[in-house]
This record gives C-alpha cells, sequence and structure tokens, in this order.
C-alpha cells in the first residue's frame, strides 16, 4: 500500500491453488528485504485460508490479515485496481484468446505501476514515487480546531520534489503558513 504498486501476480486458466502459491513466492521474495514488518492482506477466499498458504507466511515471518467477512471495504485497494483494470481494458473490449487476454493485463499492469500517474502519490506513477526514496510522512500535526488543509501538504510534496533535495541531513522541516488569519503549524518528516 506504501505506493499502490502491484508487486507480484499470477494469470492463469483455472482457480487453483498453484497460481495464487506461485503470486506469494514472488510478493515474499521482492519483499524479503525489508525492514519493515510485513503484513499481507487478501480476502477471505478459499486459498488464503489453508494450510499451503498460512504456513508459508508464518514461516517467512509475515503477518496475515483479512477482511471482514461480506465487507469489500476492508479489501479496498485491490477492489481499486481491479475497477480501473476493468475500466480501462476490459469494458468494450473483446477478447478472442486466454493468450490475448494475459497478454493485456501483463500490458496494463506495467502501464499501471511504471506510467499511470496516482493524485494519491503526488502525481506520481508508483515506479516513479518509489524512486524518490523519499515518502512523507506526517509525524505529527498540530492544527489549530483540527482543521486539515490539503493544499499545504501538496505545497509541501511538490517543494520537497521540485528541489530535489538529497542530502541525508535534511530529515525535517516545519512549515508555517498563515492562512484564515491564524497560524497552522505542520510538522512533517521525509524518510
Amino acid at each position: 500500500m506504501y505506493n499502490s504498486e502491484i508487486l507480484s501476480y499470477e494469470i492463469s486458466k483455472q482457480p487453483t491453488l498453484e497460481p495464487i502459491l506461485k503470486a506469494l513466492d514472488k510478493a515474499i521474495e521482492i519483499t524479503n528485504k525489508t525492514k519493515e514488518k510485513r503484513i499481507f492482506h487478501s480476502d477471505q477466499g478459499w486459498a488464503y485460508q489453508i494450510d499451503q498458504y498460512t504456513s508459508k507466511l508464518e514461516s517467512n515471518g509475515i503477518t496475515q490479515s483479512m477482511s471482514r467477512k461480506g465487507n469489500c471495504l476492508d479489501n479496498s485497494p485491490m477492489e481499486n485496481f481491479f475497477g480501473i483494470l476493468k475500466q480501462e481494458i476490459y469494458y468494450g473490449n473483446k477478447f478472442y484468446s486466454y493468450e490475448h487476454l494475459k497478454q493485456t493485463i501483463e500490458d496494463f499492469i506495467k502501464y499501471y505501476n511504471e506510467e499511470r500517474i496516482k493524485e494519491k502519490l503526488g502525481y506520481l506513477n508508483p515506479a516513479e514515487y518509489k524512486k524518490t526514496k523519499y515518502s512523507i510522512k506526517i509525524s505529527s500535526l498540530s492544527v489549530k480546531d483540527n482543521f486539515i488543509i490539503p493544499e499545504l501538504l501538496k505545497y509541501f510534496y511538490t517543494l520537497v520534489l521540485e528541489n530535489n533535495f538529497q542530502s541525508p541531513n535534511w530529515t525535517s522541516v516545519l512549515l508555517m503558513e498563515k492562512i484564515n488569519k491564524s497560524n497552522y503549524i505542520k510538522i512533517l518528516s521525509i524518510t
């Protein structure tokens, strides 16, 4: 969920366990060197509940997270991706072979990761966002009357990208802006 990137996937003609475990193995390999605690989220599909899947997660120190029964909102990042995929490549198109559909999906995932920009990533695509080496995290937020100003956050993010801050010593900034005749202070960190 860090950058909305599709890390691993498998496409198959049959809904069997094998492609699910292959995708899991790829995801484990890709995320293996992370220092962060790994959490793999899924819906409550049969494959995510069987021992071969859960034991792989456990043996790799990964916490399993599952949507609540009948609550698609818990899985909204993937539901959103599938909605975008269907809207942009499936609806209105005809696929006359499995190979054509598979290639179209693979091409779309590459496009989604490397070219398709997202507002929540500061109008970058997932690959560009990851390359910035910095993600902006709100470490503390002190705002009068809990009034959040998204424009200020966008301004800060743009400021960081435009100035290409590379110095490891530059780890935090205090940004003050006078808005609506009151001072709003936002403390943000770049990691």
